[in-house]
């Protein structure tokens, strides 16, 4: 395996089977993100201890696409995948909004 094995895996050549997000796909990923209770904590192990963390519990996100196969610590890929899932279905509801209040500003001047 090469020495940049883990940046190689996010190339095109790396993947199979790839399949892009619908936009309601991406809405129901961005959805799933809301859910998560975010929590500040203190760890048991006193060399992590002195000072407050902010996170989400695995516990509390079960099969959850932010949290490796194993279910032991966090995928940061898949969780920063889900983020940019959650704000491009926010530009997106973000888009039609302002396109919707452009049309009642304009039959409100019309009349």
């Amino acid at each position: 395996m090469s020495p940049n094995w883990l940046i190689e895996l996010v190339y095109h050549r790396a993947k199979k089977n790839i399949l892009y997000l619908s936009e309601a796909e991406r809405q129901r990923v961005a959805e799933d993100l809301a859910r998560f209770k975010l929590a500040s904590y203190e760890y048991r192990d006193p060399a992590l201890g002195g000072r407050r963390y902010l996170g989400f519990i695995i516990e509390d996100v079960p099969g959850s696409l932010a949290v490796d196969r194993d279910g032991t610590m966090v995928d940061l890929y898949g969780y920063t995948s889900m983020l940019v899932a959650a704000v491009q279905a926010q530009g997106e509801a973000l888009a039609k909004l302002q396109s919707e209040l452009a049309q009642v500003k304009r039959k409100l001047r019309v009349k």
